[in-house]
């Protein structure tokens, strides 16, 4: 399913004029709050898409009208319209975004292991020290 959602729809990557953000309403009002935000008031009156399971079983087609909508918007307007509404949703960053962003710049999360940049783990434990002097290993190499 990739980034799609079993059991809510609509869940998933949607592209923007700028990139990619992730989209979660996960519950009935936070589907009406997106469609409120996209201007697609008419869809939480569509009998295909009054409850999670309709909107579930009638996905492919609730995903196209959204897509259609998201295309118009900006990465940080459209993440910022649905901050102010209470929707969840996130950014899908390109390296460069994910490298300066504040939080992995402030935790030093940012590694180069076999000439490749990376993003060590989030996790610090107290009297743990993280293996960061080698790199994962590649595809085959321990057979």
């Amino acid at each position: 399913m990739g980034n799609a959602h079993a059991q809510v729809a609509p869940y998933g990557v949607f592209a923007v004029s700028d990139g990619h953000v992730i989209l979660a309403p996960a519950n009935d009002g936070l589907f009406h709050k997106l469609m409120g935000v996209l201007g697609l008031e008419h869809l939480s009156t569509d009998p295909r898409f009054a409850a999670n399971g309709d909107r579930t079983a009638n996905a492919k087609a609730l995903d196209a009208e959204i897509a259609a909508a998201t295309a118009g918007w900006t990465k940080q307007g459209l993440l910022d319209a649905c901050h102010a509404a209470g929707v969840p949703a996130g950014p899908i960053n390109r390296l460069d975004e994910v490298f300066a962003d504040p939080q992995i710049v402030a935790r030093g999360m940012r590694v180069e292991l076999g000439g490749m940049a990376g993003v060590r783990s989030p996790f610090v434990f107290s009297d743990a020290e993280l293996a960061l002097d080698r790199p994962s290993p590649i595809h085959g190499e321990h057979g």
